[in-house]
């Protein structure tokens, strides 16, 4: 049913994405229950302290970043049909699994992300590409200013300019320099008011550790929902690729650079420390674009059918949990 309806594009369906969401994080509120797992951030110590406060900021900035992809989606032509599925999908899997409903940096470097990956989008045909190419690699360096590890995706802005730009040595360095001036500024901030040494240690490293245990051991339901989203993703594929075929050489350019931004992903969590499923998060930007394709193209019954499963996928996995 919910597949029918997000099918269309109307404005009101975008409001009711917040609903979704705060109705997804209501069993983490309810509970109280907090998964101790904290970036080492000073962000996130910072809201780690007001736990339901903490818990409706995400659920607000899960909204906004659901938002933000859909009109980067509708703006991209990348669907054939404009709809909300982008954003109803990528609520869903920034939500699918109780241990992440909780603040975390990811949450917010993923609104930068999605801006990038818009601007990165936008070197095609764009007669100022430098100043996509500037915009794109400034969002990254913010979004890693929150959380280290989405630097990785400076290489999407990378392969954005191979792609679409013809080579100039000064888009490059244009690039380079956006990627590099949010760090200046931290960089002197801290200089002036704070030390070096608390820069590294609040911006660095805390990428790469966390507060908990070394080791956390999730419940059966994890694993079936992980085994059912990568079934799911593989379903997805050949209605990707069949609608790469059918547009026009510059969408179909644009799926590529997708598809790199989704590899980009899956590298982001396999380098994540042990344990660490918040890197997932990098994952529901791609996944929900490509799991939308799927269900814009298969049949209605089907789509339902794959969606009320994952549906209680993650019921029966939030009631175990909490």
């Amino acid at each position: 049913m919910l597949i029918r309806i997000y099918k269309a594009n109307n404005p009101a369906l975008g409001f009711s994405l917040l609903f979704i969401a705060a109705a997804l994080w209501l069993p983490s509120i309810l509970s109280g229950k907090e998964f101790i797992y904290y970036c080492a951030s000073p962000l996130s110590k910072f809201f780690s302290l007001y736990g339901l406060f903490s818990k409706i900021i995400s659920i607000l900035l899960i909204f906004s970043g659901a938002i933000l992809l859909n009109i980067t989606i509708h703006q991209l032509h990348l669907l054939k049909n404009q709809s909300y599925l982008p954003g109803l999908l990528y609520v869903l899997l920034m939500s699918c699994i109780p241990e992440t409903l909780c603040f975390h940096p990811v949450v917010l470097a993923n609104l930068f992300l999605i801006l990038a990956l818009r601007r990165g989008f936008q070197m095609l045909g764009d007669v100022n590409g430098s100043s996509a190419a500037f915009d794109s690699a400034l969002f990254v360096s913010v979004a890693s200013l929150f959380y280290f590890p989405s630097a990785l995706f400076v290489v999407f802005v990378w392969i954005s300019l191979a792609t679409f730009r013809s080579f100039s040595i000064r888009d490059w360095f244009i690039s380079c320099t956006g990627l590099i001036l949010p760090y200046l500024f931290t960089a002197i901030y801290y200089y002036c008011f704070g030390n070096k040494e608390s820069f590294f240690s609040d911006y660095i490293f805390p990428g790469f550790q966390t507060d908990g245990p070394a080791e956390i051991y999730f419940l059966k339901s994890f694993y079936v929902l992980a085994a059912f989203l990568f079934i799911v993703l593989l379903i997805s594929l050949s209605p990707l690729f069949a609608e790469m075929a059918r547009n026009k050489a510059s969408i179909r350019s644009g799926f590529r650079l997708f598809l790199w931004f989704t590899a980009l992903s899956v590298i982001s969590f396999v380098m994540a420390p042990a344990g660490n499923i918040f890197h997932f998060c990098f994952a529901a930007i791609p996944l929900s674009i490509i799991f939308s394709n799927m269900f814009l193209n298969i049949r209605q019954g089907l789509s339902e059918i794959i969606f009320s499963i994952l549906i209680i996928i993650m019921v029966i996995y939030q009631w175990n949990y909490f």
